[in-house]
């Protein structure tokens, strides 16, 4: 029996899937299939490249710092320059110019074709072109162009992939949900960064806060495919909140633990546990 993630989208949230990859490895379980969404696209590919939870934590700390991120938007607001430029380079370092051939388990990355106004898989080549693809998020990137086709980010009709998962080969599927209907009391600590109140920052805030509440009830549909769902609860926060690292493994953490015994109970006649 074949054990499949489906990753989420939600940019800085994503925190949370190593929080669940943390679980499944504590808890003996391996890995055979992975299906990513934007910022779960990206786990994904750390993953397979056989990256520990630990590792891709320590990889998404440094990677994404917020001097990164920030320089991301003032790039793209600039004018004079593109914040691409900046999220290839990172992604091409993070990948270590790996292609999906090299990973294990394999990975099936997800964005939104505009040509064909359709979800688009993408699981052969090089890694890097693939993530950048699905991680284009509409008004920060221009649309990335690859094989005739025009792909974003793939939140807009993929939140979670649940079903990328099982048609990749698993026979159980794990769902995280990083689009919460729920949202918890203001967390301490969370005042955005200066450059992050730039108008053209709040404009883009809000027209991704817009974009999660309008995929609340397709990221639902979608997790809920899953035989496991984990949805981690949040406080209020944005997508670029990297610096809030710790609470969102922390929801993550809290989230998979609750969704631990039903992963227990089924595994119990379904899935195969890991080598100890």
């Amino acid at each position: 029996t074949k054990l499949g993630l489906a990753l989420g989208a939600g940019g800085a949230k994503g925190y949370a899937h190593v929080s669940v990859l943390r679980m499944l490895e504590q808890a003996g379980y391996a890995v055979d299939y992975v299906a990513g969404s934007s910022i779960g696209a990206i786990v994904g590919a750390l993953i397979g490249l056989g990256q520990s939870s630990d590792e891709i934590e320590e990889t998404m700390r440094r990677s994404f710092r917020e001097e990164n991120v920030a320089e991301i938007f003032k790039l793209s607001f600039s004018g004079t320059s593109s914040g691409l430029e900046v999220m290839t380079e990172l992604l091409r370092e993070v990948t270590q110019e790996k292609s999906f051939e090299d990973l294990d388990p394999p990975l099936v990355a997800m964005a939104v074709d505009l040509v064909e106004r359709r979800a688009a898989s993408i699981d052969e080549g090089l890694l890097w072109p693939a993530l950048l693809a699905a991680t284009s998020v509409a008004g920060l990137f221009p649309p990335f162009e690859r094989d005739g086709q025009r792909l974003v980010d793939g939140i807009a009709l993929v939140p979670v992939p649940t079903d990328a998962a099982r048609a990749a080969g698993a026979d159980i599927v794990v769902s995280v949900n990083l689009i919460s209907r729920s949202v918890l009391p203001a967390w301490p600590g969370n005042e955005a960064p200066p450059e992050a109140k730039a108008p053209g920052s709040r404009m883009l805030e809000t027209l991704l806060e817009v974009m999660d509440l309008a995929q609340l009830d397709s990221s639902e549909r979608h997790a809920a495919r899953a035989d496991v769902a984990i949805t981690p609860l949040f406080g209020p926060c944005t997508w670029r909140d990297f610096h809030l690292a710790d609470l969102f493994l922390e929801a993550g953490r809290e989230a998979a633990e609750k969704a631990l015994p039903e992963l227990q109970a089924l595994a119990k006649s379904q899935l195969s546990r890991s080598p100890t």
